[in-house]
């Protein structure tokens, strides 16, 4: 099976353990988004700056990975609320994980600043075609969004904030693991 070819440099983020029990809420108020570093969003096909600032976090412990974002947005302009809807066709913020490392089959996750979310598994063919399972469900992932306001650099926005807990065992794949 041959791989993919990364579209331009992905940028790189140290994922640090935290000992904080992380309550999924998405006030993000917990010590460990406090000290983890931040990483601004880029658009995923060519690198470029989002219409709005976007920051991530993240940290892990023995059982799960967290994130945190924080997003800037004057008008949440999303209408799908359920499960497994096309979020992509809205305003998201969006995880890509490919646990393997082989750039063949990956996770995606997509979450509104409605507290929708979409979790699928993709698979590359040797064709360059590929597919979405939609059926697939990160199994025991939690979420929460809140709406209102976000603060990035010290300076409160309009705009939301959402936080993800995913379990290690939804990464089948990855070939090291807590």
């Amino acid at each position: 099976m041959s791989s993919r070819q990364e579209p331009f440099p992905l940028p790189r983020y140290e994922c640090y353990r935290t000992v904080d029990r992380i309550r999924i809420d998405g006030a993000l108020d917990e010590a460990t988004w406090r000290h983890a570093p931040a990483m601004r969003l880029v658009g995923w096909k060519d690198g470029s700056a989002p219409e709005y600032e976007t920051r991530v976090k993240m940290a892990w412990d023995q059982k799960n990975l967290y994130l945190a974002y924080w997003v800037h947005d004057d008008s949440i302009r999303s209408k799908l609320r359920r499960r497994d809807d096309p979020l992509w066709t809205e305003e998201v913020v969006e995880f890509f994980a490919d646990a393997g490392g082989d750039l063949v089959d990956y996770c995606e996750f997509e979450w509104n600043g409605l507290g929708a979310c979409v979790d699928l598994l993709c698979v590359w063919f040797e064709e360059g075609r590929w597919h979405a399972f939609t059926e697939w469900d990160a199994k025991g992932m939690r979420w929460a969004v809140r709406t209102g306001k976000t603060v990035i650099d010290g300076v409160e926005l309009p705009g939301w904030q959402c936080e993800v807990s995913i379990p290690f065992s939804v990464f089948r794949d990855a070939p090291q693991l807590p």
